[in-house]
């Protein structure tokens, strides 16, 4: 799972696409399980939680393929979308 900040018009389909594309060979599924828009957030950014399933139709993956293929979908989502980790 992630947690990113973006921009209020950022739609959460657009995020859901960019994680896809990211890494399309091990990425099954993307879920969106949260969305926070409040006064803990900076105006106009809301927080979007994204559950990510990641597998390989052949063999278990490692721990260092797992993280890898989490910074290249987190690199993604700030490149293409200006979206920051939350802590």
């Amino acid at each position: 799972d992630i947690a990113i900040l973006v921009r209020e018009e950022v739609r959460s389909a657009e995020l859901v696409e960019a994680v896809y594309a990211a890494s399309p060979e091990l990425v099954r599924d993307v879920t969106v399980f949260d969305v926070y828009h409040g006064s803990a957030i900076e105006a106009g950014l809301k927080s979007v939680a994204l559950g990510l399933i990641l597998q390989d139709s052949s063999r278990t993956l490692t721990d260092s393929e797992t993280d890898a293929t989490v910074a290249a979908v987190v690199e993604s989502l700030q490149r293409d979308h200006g979206a920051k980790l939350t802590e």
